[in-house]
C-alpha cells in the first residue's frame, strides 16, 4: 500500500469518526440503535477495501452500504474496553533464597506478566493477538474473558476491563452468559461423532426452556456452517491413538460446543495449533464469516500465520515481553511499523518480520537493521536473504542484540501509545487520571478482572463513540441470557447415556478386560487346582482367597486412576461452562461403571471358585461371589477417590503407599493376633482384612480335614493332625469373633466413605481450578 493509500484510508477514518461524533449529539435512540451496527458493516467490507484495485470507489459503497445495514440489522455483539490490564505472578525462587528472604521478613518476588495494556474490541471484527513465546499471549486471552483468578498462588491482577460499557457487577449473569473460551487443546470424547458431541453439549447448556427440536436443529445448523456435514457420524477418534476426524474437523467441532449457546463474543486460544496451512485458512475464514455475518466479536491468539491467513484479520494485538507494542487494524499495520524505522522487508510476510521485530532472541536483529534503507521500505538491501547470520556463540554480539531490542521494544510502546492517544485522546485521558489517582497507585487485589472494579477510584465512564451516550438496556440485555437449567435428574441421564456410549464404544473397555480376566482365572485356578482336604490345602485356601481379593482390588484401582485422569479435563471444562453439576456427573460416572465391576470379576470369581474346588454349596458360593466384587468395587472407589483429587503423575507413586501395607496386616502376611499394638488401627481400616476375615469363615466354617503319613504328628495315627476341623484355623486367624454379616457392614461403610470422599474431593477440585 502507498503513502497517498494510507493517507486516504486515515482521512476516511477520520471521517467515519467525525460522523460518529455527530450522532453522539443526535437523538439518543437513533445513536443507541445505528452506531454499532456501522461497525458491523465496516469489519464486513474490510475485507472488499483491502482487496479492490480502486479503494475510492469501495469506500464509496462502504458507506452506502453501512446505510442499509443500519436500517436492517439486529443490534447484537459486544464491545469490549480494557485499560491499563496489569498481571503479576511469584516468581521462582529456590529454597535458599525463600529461607533468606523469610529470615529477613521480605515479600515474595513478583514477575510482571502482562504490563499495563489498554485497548478496545468491537463487535463484527476479527481480531489477532500475536507475539512471540511468553509474550503473553494466552495470559492477556484469558484475562479478557474472565478467567484468571486473582490471588492464587499470590498472583496479583489490576486493571479495568467493560464490556459495553458495563462493569461485570453491572451485569444481570455476568459475562459467561455472553462469552465463550476455546482452549488449545481440543478435549473430546474420541469414540462419539461431532453430531454426538453437538447434540449432548446442546442437551445440557441450551437448558429446559428450549425444546429438542429447536436444539437438533441448532446442531445441524452448526455442522453447516462449520463445514462438518460429511464427517458429522464418524468418531472423533483419539491422536496417536485411535483414528478419526482430521485435526481441523476437530477444531472445528470445539468451537461448535462454544458456539452452541450462540455467545456474541468468542476467544481462542492458538485455533490453529496443530493444522497445516491448508487447514488453518479454512478455519481463520470461518471464524471471519462468524464475525463479520452475524457481529461476533471474536479474538484469537495466533503463532506466526501465513500472509493470506494474516490478512484475513481484521485486526492486530503485537505482544512482546507483556507490552502492547501494536494495537490496530491490520492494513495499516505495516505502514506503522514502516514510521517507526522498521519496515518490513521485501518478499516478506508482514507477520513473520513483526514476530521478528518483537522477539528478544531475534539473533540476526542488528544484521538486518545495518542493511535496511530507511528511505525505501521494499529495497532489495532490506531483504532477509541477504543477511549475514549472526554467530550465536558471540557473548558480546548477544549483548548488543538485547541492547538494540530494547530499544526497539521502547520505540514500538511509544508507537503505540502515541498512536492510542491520537486515535481515542479521552480514553487516554481517563487512563491517565487513573494512574496518577493516589488510589490507583495502590495495589489493587481483586478476585476477577471485573468483578471488583469498583475498587478503581475514578468513575470512569467509556468516550468511544459507541459508548459515549448513556447505555439503555439493549446493550446489558445481551448479558441477560440466563438459560434455565435442567433438573438434576436429567443432567444425569444426558450424562449417564453418553458415559454409557463413550464406554461401551471402547474395545479396552470390554474385549481385552475379558481376555486378560480370562487368563489370569485360568492361571489362578491351574495354580490352586482341585485343593484337596489335606493339612497343607489349609495354608493353600488361605492364599487362594486372599490372592484374589488382591487381585481384584489392585486391577480395579489400578483401572480407575489410568482413565479417569483422561476425562477430567473434559469433565472441569463442561462444569466451568456450567452445563452441570459435580453430584449428576459423579453419579453418572459411577453407574455406567456397574456393569464392569459385574461382569469381569464375577467371571473371574465363577471360574476360580469351581476350578480351585471350594465347597460345593450355594450359599457359600454367593457369598464367595459378592465379596470378590465387593472389593472390586471398593478398589475402583479409591481409584475415583484419589484421582479425584490428586494428578496422575502422584497418584501413581501413592497408590502403593496406601495399598501395600494395608494388604500387610489384611490377615493372610501376619497373623491378625502377631500384629503389633500401634497398627491394629491399620488392620482395622484394611478392607483385606475384613474380606479375607468373612470368606475364611464362609470357607472353612464346616470342613473337616485330614493328615497324609507325611503331616502325621504321631506316625500311624491319622488323628493326630494338626488340623482336623475347619473352626481350627478360623480361630488360629482369630475370625473366630466375628460374623459375616458384620464383615459386610464394615465393607459397605468403607465404599460409601470413599464415595462421598471422591464426590467432595471432585467438587473441592472444580472450585479451585474454575473459580473466578
Amino acid at each position: 500500500m502507498s503513502s497517498d493509500d494510507t493517507a486516504s484510508t486515515v482521512n476516511n477514518n477520520q471521517d467515519n469518526e467525525d460522523t460518529e461524533e455527530s450522532l453522539e449529539s443526535s437523538d439518543e435512540g437513533e445513536s443507541e440503535k445505528g452506531i454499532p451496527l456501522k461497525r458491523i458493516s465496516k469489519g464486513k467490507e474490510k475485507r472488499d477495501v483491502k482487496n479492490s484495485d480502486d479503494e475510492g470507489s469501495d469506500e464509496g459503497s462502504e458507506s452506502s452500504e453501512e446505510g442499509q445495514t443500519d436500517e436492517t440489522s439486529p443490534r447484537r455483539g459486544i464491545d469490549l474496553v480494557f485499560r491499563d490490564i496489569r498481571y503479576s505472578v511469584k516468581s521462582r525462587e529456590g529454597v535458599k533464597e525463600k529461607f533468606q528472604r523469610l529470615i529477613h521478613r521480605e515479600p515474595a518476588p513478583m514477575k510482571e506478566i502482562i504490563k499495563g495494556i489498554s485497548g478496545r474490541f468491537e463487535r463484527g471484527r476479527l481480531y489477532a493477538i500475536m507475539g512471540p513465546s511468553g509474550a503473553g499471549k494466552t495470559t492477556l486471552l484469558s484475562i479478557l474473558a474472565d478467567r484468571v483468578k486473582s490471588g492464587q498462588g499470590g498472583s496479583q491482577l489490576s486493571g479495568q476491563i467493560l464490556f459495553n460499557s458495563f462493569k461485570k457487577s453491572q451485569l444481570p449473569n455476568g459475562v459467561r452468559s455472553a462469552v465463550a473460551f476455546v482452549m488449545q487443546d481440543d478435549i473430546l470424547l474420541g469414540n462419539l461423532t461431532p453430531r454426538e458431541m453437538l447434540r449432548f453439549t446442546a442437551m445440557l447448556r441450551l437448558g429446559r426452556d428450549v425444546s429438542h427440536k429447536e436444539k437438533y436443529d441448532k446442531v445441524e445448523a452448526l455442522l453447516k456452517s462449520l463445514v462438518l456435514v460429511k464427517c458429522s457420524d464418524t468418531r472423533v477418534g483419539q491422536p496417536g491413538v485411535r483414528r478419526g476426524i482430521s485435526g481441523g474437523e476437530r477444531k472445528r467441532t470445539s468451537i461448535g460446543m462454544e458456539l452452541i449457546t450462540d455467545p456474541e463474543m468468542l476467544f481462542l486460544d492458538e485455533p490453529t495449533t496443530g493444522l497445516d496451512s491448508t487447514m488453518s485458512l479454512a478455519l481463520v475464514q470461518i471464524l471471519a464469516r462468524l464475525a463479520h455475518e452475524q457481529g461476533k466479536t471474536i479474538i484469537a491468539t495466533i503463532h506466526q500465520p501465513s500472509s493470506e491467513i494474516f490478512y484475513q484479520f481484521d485486526d492486530l494485538f503485537l505482544l512482546s515481553e507483556g507490552n502492547l507494542v501494536y494495537g490496530g487494524p491490520v492494513k495499516d499495520s505495516v505502514s506503522h511499523f514502516r514510521r517507526l524505522g522498521l519496515p518490513v522487508p521485501k518478499y516478506t510476510n508482514p507477520s513473520d518480520h513483526f514476530m521478528n521485530v518483537a522477539s528478544p532472541t531475534w539473533i540476526d536483529r542488528l544484521s538486518w537493521k545495518k542493511s535496511i534503507n530507511q528511505d525505501s521500505d521494499h529495497s532489495p538491501s532490506s531483504s532477509y536473504e541477504n543477511l549475514h547470520l549472526t554467530n550465536m556463540d558471540d557473548v558480546q554480539k548477544l549483548a548488543k542484540n538485547r541492547e538494540e531490542y530494547e530499544k526497539d521494544l521502547a520505540a514500538m510502546i511509544q508507537g503505540y501509545e502515541s498512536y492510542f492517544a491520537e486515535t481515542y485522546p479521552d480514553e487516554q485521558a481517563k487512563i491517565d487520571k487513573s494512574r496518577n489517582s493516589k488510589k490507583a497507585k495502590r495495589k489493587i487485589k481483586i478476585s476477577s478482572p471485573i468483578s471488583k472494579l469498583s475498587a478503581v477510584p475514578s468513575k470512569i465512564q467509556s468516550t468511544l463513540p459507541f459508548q459515549r451516550h448513556k447505555t439503555t438496556d439493549p446493550e446489558k440485555a445481551i448479558f441477560d441470557r440466563k438459560e434455565k437449567p435442567h433438573f438434576i435428574w436429567v443432567q444425569f441421564f444426558i450424562l449417564f447415556w453418553r458415559q454409557f456410549l463413550q464406554t461401551s464404544r471402547e474395545p479396552k473397555s470390554t474385549f481385552i478386560p475379558l481376555v486378560a480376566t480370562t487368563i489370569t482365572a485360568i492361571v489362578m485356578g491351574l495354580i490352586f487346582l482341585q485343593l484337596g482336604l489335606d493339612q497343607q490345602s489349609v495354608f493353600n485356601r488361605q492364599g487362594a482367597i486372599f490372592i484374589i481379593i488382591m487381585n481384584q482390588f489392585f486391577a480395579s484401582a489400578q483401572g480407575t486412576i489410568m482413565t479417569f485422569p483422561l476425562e477430567r479435563p473434559l469433565f472441569l471444562r463442561e462444569y466451568s461452562n456450567r452445563m452441570y453439576g459435580v453430584l449428576p456427573y459423579f453419579l453418572a460416572k459411577s453407574l455406567v461403571d456397574i456393569p464392569g465391576l459385574i461382569l469381569f470379576p464375577g467371571f473371574l470369581a465363577i471360574i476360580t471358585y469351581w476350578m480351585i474346588g471350594f465347597q460345593t454349596d450355594a450359599g457359600k458360593f454367593f457369598i464367595w461371589l459378592a465379596f470378590v466384587l465387593a472389593m472390586a468395587s471398593l478398589g475402583q472407589a479409591l481409584g475415583f477417590m484419589l484421582s479425584s483429587g490428586l494428578d496422575l503423575e502422584l497418584v501413581l507413586p501413592l497408590m502403593p503407599l496406601i495399598v501395600i501395607p494395608l494388604a500387610l496386616v489384611g490377615g493372610f502376611f501376619i497373623n491378625p493376633e502377631s500384629t503389633p499394638a500401634w497398627l491394629v488401627w491399620l488392620q482395622k481400616i484394611s478392607p483385606f482384612y475384613w474380606a479375607f476375615t468373612a470368606l475364611a469363615l464362609n470357607e472353612f466354617d464346616g470342613l473337616k480335614f485330614h493328615c497324609k503319613y507325611s503331616e502325621q504328628n504321631i506316625k500311624n495315627d491319622p488323628t493326630s493332625c494338626t488340623y482336623t476341623d475347619g473352626r481350627q484355623p478360623i480361630v488360629l486367624l482369630g475370625s473366630e469373633k466375628y460374623h459375616i454379616w458384620e464383615c459386610a457392614v464394615i465393607l459397605a461403610s468403607f465404599y460409601i466413605a470413599m464415595r462421598i470422599a471422591a464426590c467432595f474431593f471432585l467438587w473441592t477440585v472444580v472450585k479451585r481450578k474454575t473459580a473466578v
